[in-house]
């Protein structure tokens, strides 16, 4: 295959990090480059990686999994449900979404079964007077414990950056 020559601008930064890591693997600057590239396309084109994989990895990052956090938060302050039924329906398909993810960690999704339940014995007794939600209220055998969704998200917020 004829190899052709690709230019392109970076910074200083990721420079110096691509030749420390070119003499740590003992090749050239050039064939690392290619090395990275290399793996990066063949990742980006394998059949492992479709499109719902590449969903469930950001599900986390996403409008709906970021809405759940601020309304199960919400909930703290306010246990009782005053929105529409249908509000019920559509959040408890988000947390069907965090407990079927094989990216979310297993403690995790455990914490959100209580959730789906609540979610589904309030929709259950929708129209009675008691519509409050256990999982949200310390003194309950149900409650969400929060430090592990806190943990989780303040390890993905820092996972993937680079430190130059």
């Amino acid at each position: 295959m004829k190899s052709v020559t690709l230019n392109l601008r970076i910074s200083q930064k990721l420079r110096d990090r691509l030749i420390d890591d070119s003499h740590e693997k003992g090749i050239t600057l050039s064939d690392n480059s290619r090395e990275i590239l290399t793996a990066y396309c063949k990742a980006k084109n394998s059949d492992e990686i479709d499109n719902q994989t590449l969903y469930d990895i950001r599900f986390y990052n996403s409008s709906e999994f970021i809405y759940l956090i601020f309304w199960m938060f919400e909930k703290i302050r306010s246990p009782k449900h005053f929105g529409p039924k249908t509000e019920l329906e559509d959040l408890k398909k988000i947390v069907l979404q965090v407990v079927t993810n094989k990216f979310f960690p297993p403690d995790l999704k455990q914490e959100f079964e209580k959730v789906l339940i609540d979610i589904q014995r309030v929709t259950n007794e929708f129209d009675s007077e008691n519509n409050q939600f256990k999982f949200s209220q310390l003194c309950t055998e149900e409650v969400f414990d929060y430090s592990i969704l806190t943990d989780f998200i303040r390890n993905k917020a820092f996972e993937n950056r680079i430190y130059l």
